[in-house]
């Protein structure tokens, strides 16, 4: 008993004296400096460690308690509030430190560091600040490990200890576990506070929650990987084998040794996301040649961007359903990246991978349109693409992609227009994902980022699209498109060009040419060419030339009704004829949203232009010879000149617009200019009062949100007359005032001249040399009107009956659409007054013989137009007799 007794009390003696002899020869700092110059000379950052401990008893361990990895002058990368590690037992009695448990715990990481050198060497892959030369080099070699600053440090003991026990330790890890691990993107969210080192950081926080991670047999050729977590809200799992870890350490580089790996993930809330990864590195430490395969199927897309951080998927912009299929990746020959360090060479490793075989499936496919092509296609929002298949048995084999697409609708509420199915096919997998490197401006080993591709597609028996050349930069690619309606506007479309696509002289985008087109419709026919540069960025810039041999505006015109946000009435089509033409509506009545074609176009796109037209055919009125050079950009349009001919008359003029808070500001010049009358009053909400063409010359501004509100602003003076048109009859009767008995009211009549000179101030206005003849009813006169629409006209009437010629002045007041109407007070000499009429009072009449030689449409087509257009002989009237002129004054029997 006595013998056991002493036995157990030598044992305690000898373990504490052990315990007492480590704490004394081991250095906890030595094995910090140790660690800290590892990790420097393999990613160049730089560790501190607020505290660290050793302990024996119970069993070997070691912690660090506030760790910074930072590079010099930056901002830390990453802290950790502890890592603690058990130590195995045995591997000490051989100098190695054998971790057999590594924990981690409260770890942050700084995506964007900042700090006082420059940025771009303060991140994850930037260059190494030092050249540092391996740990094992230096102790093959005999020599000290020496930090930057910091005396020779010959061992992981302390100075005190004997020469001959400061030897050269090493280390292994056999397992390495983490449970509830939050890796910290950026500032700590919530109220928990960050790390003093990382409260000011500013980085939108974004956590990785590791709730179980599990690495096993670390030392063996082939360690078992486990891991669960969330990110994004989004659940994953991750397990399999990797190769040994020790391939990553200094004194392995250049090991040659296939470094293979298995795992399989899951992730979403259904597990609906898996994949397969494997493959192996011919030399893992300096991550090259590698072999991967990769299968797997997506089911969410949104829960895979939120898993991987594509805030694209996140957030729904691009959509993405029904993803499965297989990839094999191959690391291209002599593919190098710029940076020595495994992070950068981490990084760059996806630019270096290139497709050895593809085989993949999609459902569905949705992709928004570039932010500046929205101009270009106005009533949709992208492309959807549905059943798509792409596939390539091998690198040098073709690759094909099958499916269906078609655009898609602002709403949902909205029908897209019929899909278009195709197959494009590029003449090698290879050389197609050379092309694509090229176009995204990736670095690539090949000579010629090109590709020979050919295309087919068709919208059913609504259109036929056929493409062959080369894709990549520069693309070269003939088009021909057959398509009897293309979206709402153009039927019967047969066209074909010559595109070119190259990368821009100015970063920030690809440009785009068409040469040689040709196009024919039945709504235009003609050739062209054009130019877009900067295609994919938010402002592009648009350079276009369009000689029309015929152009049909009429048709064209329905067409882009239905592309409007609001339904907009027709030239000619009647409207609502009670709203006031000159009373400005609410505010964004009728608004030009920022939702319109044209004002996204505007906004977005820079652009020049030149349009020619042998003819244009508009509703009434049909050109020849027009030209119109335009520019465009910030919201505004200019289009000057714009000239034609009309009849052999000249036509010139400029117009103006420019985007404000306050609606559209325009400016038109017409010196003259002629455009449908129906157009206009159309616009004005006065239906068919007149047909035919209207002829302007002066210059007026306004703006407005409408077309009311514009007219409400009016400023400028503008002359206006009409030759050879159509006049709605209920008109004349009440400007005839006591003879309106006379007038023979027809739903329309022949109308031979309408003119008259207008000046504005803020939508009020003065109208003189009013004229209008149709048939043998004349009006002259002038007045006044305010943006209310309030009016105050004197008016003359004539009307030519039996040979003879009757007027009688007449007031014209109250509004455009309640017009009052009453006589003069005094006429001219020569008047008879006689009892009876319609309102019981007395006629006021000029009744004289034949009718001056003046012709008023000559004198008012001139003061208005500063010319006279061609112009009819008057109606010679006089075709009633005398019975019917007494009849029509009161006098006789009225039989």
């Amino acid at each position: 008993m006595k013998k056991l007794l002493g036995g157990m009390i030598v044992l305690v003696l000898g373990v504490l004296g052990l315990d007492i002899g480590l704490h004394a020869l081991i250095s906890p700092a030595a094995l910090q400096l140790r660690v800290a110059r590892i990790l420097q000379a393999q990613t160049g950052l730089q560790m501190k460690v607020e505290k660290s401990g050793f302990q024996f008893l119970p069993w070997p361990a070691f912690r660090f308690e506030g760790v910074t990895l930072a590079r010099p002058g930056c901002r830390p990368l990453a802290t950790a509030q502890r890592i603690q590690g058990d130590i195995a037992f045995m591997p000490l009695l051989k100098r190695e430190i054998s971790l057999h448990e590594l924990k981690t715990h409260e770890v942050w990481i700084n995506a964007a560091p900042q700090g006082q050198t420059d940025q771009a060497q303060c991140g994850w892959a930037a260059p190494m600040v030092a050249s540092v030369a391996p740990v094992s080099a230096q102790a093959a070699a005999g020599q000290p490990i020496q930090a930057p600053g910091s005396g020779p440090v010959l061992s992981i003991l302390s100075s005190s200890a004997p020469q001959r026990l400061r030897a050269w330790w090493k280390f292994s890890l056999d397992s390495l576990r983490m449970n509830g691990t939050r890796v910290q993107w950026g500032a700590q969210p919530g109220n928990s506070p960050a790390p003093a080192a990382m409260q000011d950081f500013g980085a939108v926080p974004a956590t990785l929650l590791l709730d179980h991670v599990q690495v096993t047999s670390l030392q063996s050729a082939s360690p078992w990987l486990e891991a669960s977590g969330r990110h994004g809200g989004v659940p994953f799992s991750l397990k399999g084998h990797v190769g040994p870890w020790a391939a990553f350490l200094p004194g392995n580089a250049g090991n040659t040794a296939p470094w293979a790996f298995s795992l399989d993930g899951q992730a979403g809330k259904s597990a609906g996301e898996r994949a397969t990864l494997e493959g192996h590195f011919a030399d893992v430490a300096a991550l090259a040649g590698l072999h991967m395969s990769l299968q797997g199927q997506v089911q969410s897309g949104e829960e895979l961007g939120h898993l991987l951080a594509v805030p694209a998927l996140a957030r729904g912009q691009v959509g993405l359903q029904g993803l499965k299929g297989s990839l094999l990746l191959t690391e291209q020959e002599g593919a190098q990246g710029e940076g020595t360090g495994f992070l950068q060479r981490l990084r760059q490793l996806p630019s270096r991978m290139a497709p050895s075989k593809v085989k993949l499936s999609l459902a569905r496919l949705v992709l928004p349109a570039p932010s500046g092509a929205r101009g270009l296609w106005p009533a949709h929002e992208g492309l959807i693409g549905n059943g798509l298949q792409l596939d390539a048995p091998a690198a040098t084999a073709p690759l094909t992609l099958d499916g269906a697409v078609q655009f898609q609708p602002e709403t949902a509420q909205q029908t897209g227009p019929d899909p278009w199915a195709f197959q494009m096919k590029f003449a090698s997998l290879q050389q197609a994902a050379a092309a694509w490197r090229t176009l995204t401006g990736q670095p690539d080993t090949a000579a010629q980022g090109v590709v020979g591709v050919s295309l087919n597609a068709h919208q059913g028996d609504k259109g036929r699209l056929q493409l062959t050349g080369n894709v990549g930069l520069p693309t070269d690619v003939r088009v021909a498109l057959v398509a009897p309606q293309l979206g709402e506007i153009v039927h019967d479309f047969d066209g074909q060009g010559q595109v070119k696509l190259t990368r821009a002289d100015a970063p920030g985008g690809l440009s785009v040419s068409i040469d040689g087109l040709t196009f024919r419709s039945r709504e235009a026919s003609g050739t062209g060419t054009g130019a877009v540069q900067h295609l994919l960025q938010p402002h592009p810039a648009l350079n276009v030339a369009l000689n029309f041999s015929t152009l049909d505006g009429t048709a064209l015109w329905d067409g882009w009704r239905h592309l409007q946000d609001a339904p907009q009435p027709a030239p000619g089509k009647p409207a609502d004829a009670s709203v006031s033409p000159a009373a400005p509506g609410p505010a964004g009545s009728e608004s030009a949203g920022s939702g319109k074609p044209w004002r996204r176009f505007l906004q977005d796109w820079t652009a020049t232009g030149h349009l020619a037209a042998a003819t244009l055919k508009l509703p009434e009125v049909t050109y020849q010879d027009v030209v119109a050079d335009f520019r465009s950009g910030d919201g505004r349009l200019v289009i000057d000149p714009l000239s034609a001919r009309l009849d052999g008359t000249p036509l010139s003029g400029s117009l103006a617009l420019q985007l404000g808070p306050q609606g559209v500001h325009f400016d038109l010049k017409a010196a003259p200019l002629a455009v449908p009358a129906g157009l206009v009053l159309g616009g004005l909400g006065w239906g068919d009062l007149v047909q035919g063409t209207l002829r302007l010359a002066g210059q007026v501004s306004g703006q407005g949100h409408d077309i009311r509100q514009a007219v409400g602003s009016l400023n400028g003076t503008m002359g206006f007359g009409v030759v050879d048109g159509r006049l709605d009859g209920h008109l004349l009767a009440p400007l005839a005032g006591p003879a309106a008995g006379l007038v023979k009211v027809k739903p329309t009549l022949g109308l031979r001249c309408l003119a008259a000179r207008t000046s504005f101030h803020e939508g009020a206005g003065s109208l003189n040399g009013l004229v209008l003849q149709a048939g043998h009813f004349l009006v002259t006169g002038k007045g006044t009107f305010a943006p209310g629409g309030a009016v105050d006209f004197s008016l003359q009437p004539h009307i030519r009956v039996a040979g003879t010629q009757i007027s009688a002045p007449v007031q014209l007041k109250g509004t455009w659409d309640r017009p009052e109407i009453s006589l003069s007070g005094g006429s001219a000499a020569g008047a008879a007054g006689m009892n009876g009429g319609p309102s019981g009072g007395v006629h006021q009449l000029d009744i004289g013989g034949a009718p001056a030689e003046t012709d008023h449409c000559r004198d008012g087509l001139q003061a208005a137009l500063g010319m006279v257009p061609p112009l009819s002989p008057a109606h010679e009237g006089g075709h009633g007799s005398q019975d019917s002129l007494l009849r029509a004054l009161g006098i006789g029997s009225g039989k």
